[in-house]
């Protein structure tokens, strides 16, 4: 069944000189262009991305018929929690557009994105909205005077029809939050709405560059510099494993802040350079080991588990949601990969292994996480969706079957087409049912190859 899906977008990596958005390392980006590959390519994906953003092959690959919606986004991740342009969606998407759901990825405008959609257009697309950042306890001691807009986010809960988050703890997190903000009787619905959906790693195929310090064993920290990745802790520790051996390097994969970037520079075994997708695939492969040194707020991390899939352990810290993520690895062999307060004894371990070693550790992880390289969960939004359809097409909607027949008659006709010939304006609560009962025929499809609806017969 071809749908047409509206996709919300959260710009997260951002290089704070220049103010341009670093969307291929953009973990937000990268999760929805795995989510776009692996949904039907019989759908329309009306993708809004930054308009500043000009080259948008990366995009367009994930398939053939991805349409991009130029969309102002701000460079501030916090700004983009409350702004919303309800004119550049209404002045994108004519009457002739149809939208059957929304992937959402901002919660924070799930209501806004709800009224657009009923007021402007009288249709109420299926909206996904999932939680990549959860405004609580834990997340609020790394930015108190940032957070405070966790009554949005359960606002948003409330006009959305379907809830994702990485996982279970990431939904224990914000439903503890949403209990304080709002009633119990408010958020008892949110239940019946959730489900997790794990972002799948990426592999990365290696190109081989200048600079690379093939000739050392390279520590790989592939995190911002920010307070939740507790960087300089690694760098400390680094300093006085350094002051004893001298056969590796660290190489920082955040070169966007100015201030942090002078600090490093200061080392001489550290180096500090952001990568293309397939020099990052060439140190990945090049790497003894990563490490990551998470603290405080987490759900997910896309860096470890890229890291795991491409060939290069993972040293992380064994907290809650890594054994949430892990819990296999975890229970079996986990003290070969993990570190509670042992970091340095830890680094010294994987330093003094084999590569051989710390990458056939790499695959015995991989191996215990099948989720790591699939992502069936692609496949339960498609259920949701296409479910939905069939449920709203047992009714018939008034004049559907003039619809049908001037359709059948031409061969083939625009929603504008008929819209026209049997209405006098051009919204309507019945077109969208319409649409779904179009759908449901055997012999009529929609042409997504086009950007307004087409309906033609198979």
């Amino acid at each position: 069944m071809n749908l047409r899906a509206l996709i919300y977008s959260n710009p997260l990596s951002v290089d704070k000189i220049g103010k341009s958005f670093q969307y291929w390392k953009d973990s937000g980006f990268i999760y929805t262009k795995h989510l776009v590959k692996n949904l039907p390519k019989g759908w329309r994906f009306y993708w809004c991305i930054p308009d500043k953003i000009k080259d948008v092959s990366w995009f367009t690959e994930a398939n053939e018929n991805v349409e991009i919606v130029p969309y102002p986004y701000s460079t501030s991740i916090h700004q983009n929690r409350y702004n919303f342009s309800v004119n550049t969606l209404s002045k994108y998407f004519s009457y002739g557009n149809d939208i059957d759901l929304i992937i959402n990825n901002q919660p924070e405008v799930s209501a806004n994105l709800r009224v657009w959609g009923y007021n402007q257009r009288r249709e109420s697309p299926l909206i996904f909205s999932y939680y990549h950042w959860i405004d609580c306890e834990e997340s609020q001691a790394f930015g108190a005077d940032l957070s405070g807009y966790s009554t949005r986010q359960a606002d948003g809960a409330k006009a959305s029809d379907w809830l994702l988050f990485h996982n279970d703890y990431a939904y224990w997190m914000f439903m503890r939050e949403a209990n304080k903000v709002m009633s119990l009787d408010y958020t008892r619905e949110f239940w019946d709405k959730y489900f997790s959906f794990t972002p799948p790693a990426t592999v990365f195929d290696p190109l081989p560059f200048e600079g690379g310090y093939y000739d050392t064993k390279i520590i790989l920290f592939n995190h911002r510099l920010n307070k939740t990745t507790n960087w300089k802790e690694v760098v400390k520790t680094l300093d006085e494993i350094y002051k004893d051996r001298q056969d590796f390097m660290l190489w920082v994969t955040d070169d966007g802040k100015m201030k942090e970037f002078e600090y490093l520079r200061e080392r001489k075994y550290i180096k500090v350079q952001s990568l293309s997708d397939g020099e990052y695939g060439q140190i990945l492969k090049q790497s003894h080991f990563s490490i990551c040194n998470h603290e405080g707020y987490s759900t997910w991390n896309m860096a470890v588990i890229d890291s795991l899939i491409n060939g290069c352990l993972a040293l992380i810290p064994r907290r809650e949601v890594y054994q949430t993520m892990f819990k296999e690895p975890i229970g079996k062999f986990g003290e070969e990969f993990t570190h509670s307060g042992d970091l340095k004894e830890q680094i010294i371990k994987l330093l003094d292994n084999t590569k051989e070693k710390n990458v056939e550790l790499a695959k015995r992880v991989v191996d215990s996480c099948p989720w790591m390289s699939k992502f069936n969960d692609s496949n339960d939004l498609r259920i949701i969706a296409e479910g939905q359809v069939e449920y709203d097409a047992e009714k018939t909607p008034s004049k559907y079957e003039k619809v049908l027949e001037f359709i059948r008659e031409r061969g083939s006709a625009s929603k504008k087409e008929w819209a026209n010939e049997f209405w006098s304006f051009h919204v309507n609560s019945n077109f969208p049912l319409i649409r779904k009962k179009l759908l449901m025929e055997s012999d009529i499809v929609d042409d997504t190859s086009q950007s307004e609806t087409v309906y033609k017969i198979r």
